[in-house]
């Protein structure tokens, strides 16, 4: 009975750890900010904020633009009182074919794991839960102000003119933008790494000395 119960209080411990869940899915902090549990990167849930901030006048940069307000984004938690500097743009893999053309993370025809690597698309697809062609612009809760093309901080290997991009809007939803030269005019959204609401130190200490625990258990009745 005792082992019993010390295991069953080392798998609550475990199953109250928010980063362990592998379903998607977005949690509004507070703040502004939505946090993504399977990526673990949280988003400004204002997704125009380079204009809602004042610090463009319609939103639309090109990604030199795009990239440096993002790099130097400064934004203050309200709830938490805390000013986060670490910002980026969202960023994709892929992978180079036969040619030695690039082609980016198509979650389109992707596995939900391959998706991951497309932080835009991974939005999209599974967060949002669009589909091709969907136009997923507006209001999407717990979003604001989501606009029709996002620059992708990741470039073009073979072109160093170009980036990507990823649609949005109706027309074109869902389709990452192959070979957008810098200077195209496209919307910003700034993503930081993991969550605003870390688990608390005591109960990962707490979690492993259960852990601990439970294994001399073990090697005792062994």
């Amino acid at each position: 009975m005792k082992k019993s119960l010390l295991l069953d209080a080392v798998c609550a411990c475990i199953i109250c750890f928010p980063t362990m869940s592998s379903h998607a899915a977005l949690f509004d902090r507070g703040g502004g900010l939505v946090y993504d549990n399977v990526l673990d990167i949280t988003w400004l849930q204002d997704a125009n904020y380079a204009i809602t901030s004042g610090a463009d006048a319609d939103g639309f940069m090109n990604w030199y633009e795009a990239d440096n307000w993002a790099a130097n984004l400064s934004y203050y938690d309200s709830v938490r009182g805390v000013t986060y500097d670490d910002w980026r743009l969202p960023v994709t893999d892929g992978t180079f074919n036969s040619f030695g053309l690039f082609a980016p993370t198509n979650c389109q025809i992707a596995t939900e794991q391959v998706c991951r690597g497309s932080e835009l698309g991974y939005m999209y697809y599974y967060n949002l839960v669009g589909n091709q062609g969907d136009d997923l612009t507006g209001v999407q809760t717990p979003l604001i102000n989501i606009e029709n093309v996002y620059w992708f901080g990741t470039g073009n290997p073979n072109d160093n003119s170009a980036a990507y991009g990823f649609i949005y809007g109706a027309g074109g939803g869902g389709l990452y933008q192959q070979y957008a030269k810098l200077t195209v005019f496209n919307n910003a959204w700034a993503v930081r790494d993991g969550d605003v609401v870390p688990v608390p130190p005591a109960l990962w200490l707490f979690g492993s000395g259960l852990l601990g625990m439970a294994g001399m258990a073990r090697r005792r009745k062994s």
